[in-house]
This record gives structure tokens, C-alpha cells and sequence, in this order.
């Protein structure tokens, strides 16, 4: 409980000192919520029981912040994940406020194109994060020998 309220609090302030940037910009949000796996390991990670419904959380702070255009999804495959952001953001008019939310679980994988140390060359996290889908596979490894991070396209 005291994580969800450091985030939402967070978020809060965050969505207040933005305020006064974006008066008159259009405001749009793109949610996703994942919580359910089709691995079982992804379970034995953590429970996301204490922030599931932090999406719907982030979506009425924004209504009450005047975002009218809010998408929110959930527990999508990587392949919907990626359909629905690409949609999303061909979307977005030009000038446009947006926040991009995502809760699921996340994973560090062998970053394989070396533009984390590139990036940054003081970093000592050289590793690529990735964003768990319902369908990511939970061995790191069949995640990196597919280079898909490396592509940064594909997200």
C-alpha cells in the first residue's frame, strides 16, 4: 500500500507541475495494465495484487487533470501491446500532452547492440529493460537470442 500511495503521489505532483506547461494542449494518456500471464513463473516474480488497480487509479487522476483522451488496455500480448501503441500514437495530434503509463512486471535483458553503454558510458546497468507482456516468454535468455531489443522499433 505504501508503494501504490508513493506513486500515485508522485504522479500527482508530476501531473501538477505539467499543468502549467499544457494549458491548451490536448491531452491524451495511454494506459496499460498487466497483471495476468499466460507463464505461471511470471507469478512467482511478485504480486502485482497491491497496485492492480493502479491504472484505473492513473486514469481518474487524469480525468480530474482534463485529459478527455484516455486509452487504457489491458493484459495484452506483444504483439497487441505493440499494435495499440503504434495506433495510439499515430493518433496524436501534433502539440499534444501525453503520458504513457504502464504497470506490469519488467525484466533485464543482455543488452546485445551495446547502445546502453554507449548512451551513457558511466553506467554500470549495461542491460536492456523490457516491459512484460502477457505472453513474454520468462527465460531472459529466449528474449535476448531473438535480439529484439536490439531493434528499437519494435520496442
Amino acid at each position: 500500500m505504501l508503494l501504490k500511495s508513493a506513486i500515485v503521489c508522485c504522479f500527482v505532483g508530476l501531473l501538477l507541475v505539467s499543468q502549467t506547461f499544457a494549458q491548451k494542449s490536448p491531452k491524451y494518456a495511454f494506459i496499460v495494465q498487466n497483471t495476468k500471464f499466460d507463464n505461471d513463473s511470471w507469478y512467482k516474480t511478485g504480486d502485482l495484487g497491491s497496485i492492480s488497480e493502479s491504472g484505473q487509479t492513473i486514469s481518474n487522476l487524469l480525468t480530474i487533470q482534463g485529459f478527455t483522451n484516455i486509452v487504457v488496455r489491458r493484459n495484452l500480448t506483444s504483439a497487441e501491446f505493440r499494435n495499440a501503441l503504434n495506433k495510439f500514437i499515430s493518433n496524436l495530434p501534433k502539440g499534444a500532452t501525453c503520458v504513457v503509463y504502464l504497470e506490469s512486471h519488467g525484466n533485464k535483458v543482455h543488452d546485445n547492440s551495446g547502445d546502453e553503454k554507449i548512451a551513457d558510458p558511466n553506467q554500470k546497468d549495461t542491460d536492456d529493460e523490457v516491459f512484460v507482456c502477457k505472453d513474454t516468454p520468462y527465460q531472459s535468455k529466449s528474449i535476448s537470442t531473438s535480439k529484439i531489443t536490439d531493434n528499437k522499433g519494435t520496442f
